[in-house]
């Protein structure tokens, strides 16, 4: 059962994140990040939907594009195995395949050794996007606005297959 208060507690440490980061302030923003990883399994699912959706509306790319992207964070052309895990929920929203995004979280979830890691980086990514974004004078209210919108594709009243 979702924790609606847990979940609103979420949005906002979201939108607080992506607000920070296209200030620069990453460090505060990768800090609400922290705190949002102890949010339980169900809110944690949810606010990974919702990261999932953000990064498609602010940044255009249809199926295997999303395997062209670099781990910049890693320093190499080779996706790092979090930022693999990001791609490929990224390639399962855009393909519309909800029961792929259920079983990539529950994976990494289950995962105790690359647990926090996994889960972490679709959150780091919207923040890294956020911040580039931000430098192509792209204001804080104009992404959390889109942020906004994300949360609001997620109709937490249905219990309805996602996307």
């Amino acid at each position: 059962m979702l924790d609606m208060n847990a979940l609103q507690r979420g949005d906002v440490l979201l939108q607080a994140a992506v607000a920070e980061a296209a200030l620069g302030e990453t460090a505060t923003a990768r800090g609400r990040i922290d705190l949002l990883l102890e949010l339980d399994d169900d809110t944690l699912f949810t606010l990974t939907k919702v990261a999932v959706t953000f990064l498609m509306r602010i940044h255009r790319a249809e199926g295997q594009e999303w395997t062209a992207l670099t781990d910049a964070g890693a320093g190499r052309n080779e996706p790092s195995a979090a930022r693999s895990y990001t791609i490929g929920l990224l390639n399962a929203w855009s393909a519309r395949e909800g029961g792929t995004v259920t079983s990539l979280f529950a994976t990494a979830s289950a995962d105790p050794q690359r647990r926090e890691e996994m889960l972490r980086d679709p959150f780091d990514f919207a923040i890294e996007r956020a911040l580039e974004l931000a430098t192509k004078h792209v204001g804080p209210h104009t992404l959390v606005r889109q942020l906004c919108k994300s949360i609001a594709r997620e109709d937490r009243s249905m219990a309805q297959d996602w996307p």
